[in-house]
């Protein structure tokens, strides 16, 4: 039962990544900024940004394997590179290209991974706790009935 709960999670964690990451990809790529309503500074937008789609693909890769250092570099790798490409590819549609928005963007990665990293940790060891175990296969106990088994008892 814990690996199906996690499962679902993984999948809802990637639905929202998907998203999250058109949107963003979009979002950088239209011709013309839309206005700040919110006044917010870009650095902080770029941050926020990259944290969020940091945490969604760390839970990607941790929900059902479990959080380790590797994953944590491999979110930091694919989504700095993913962050450079973006800034490189917005003066063909006459945005500029700063190397301090890249730099919120590895930040907001590397907080977004490190919360993730600890959320997943956390999550897993919740659900293995409080989800039932499943039931034993059937027929298991019965001497004979295991595959190793061939029934004679050695």
């Amino acid at each position: 039962m814990a690996d199906r709960i996690l499962l679902w999670l993984r999948r809802a964690a990637l639905v929202a990544l998907v998203v999250d990451w058109a949107l963003m990809f979009g979002g950088t790529h239209v011709p013309i900024p839309p206005e700040n309503v919110l006044n917010v500074s870009d650095k902080a937008l770029h941050f926020s940004g990259f944290w969020t789609l940091s945490f969604l693909l760390v839970a990607v890769l941790t929900l059902r394997t479990g959080a380790t250092w590797r994953r944590f570099a491999l979110t930091l790798a694919i989504l700095a590179a993913y962050g450079a490409a973006d800034e490189w590819t917005q003066p063909i549609v006459g945005r500029d290209c700063d190397f301090y928005d890249w730099v919120a963007d590895v930040c907001g990665c590397a907080g977004g991974t490190l919360l993730g990293l600890a959320a997943v940790t956390a999550v897993r060891q919740t659900v293995r706790k409080l989800a039932p175990h499943a039931p034993p296969p059937q027929g298991s106990g019965k001497e004979g009935d295991s595959p190793q088994s061939n029934g004679s008892g050695t």
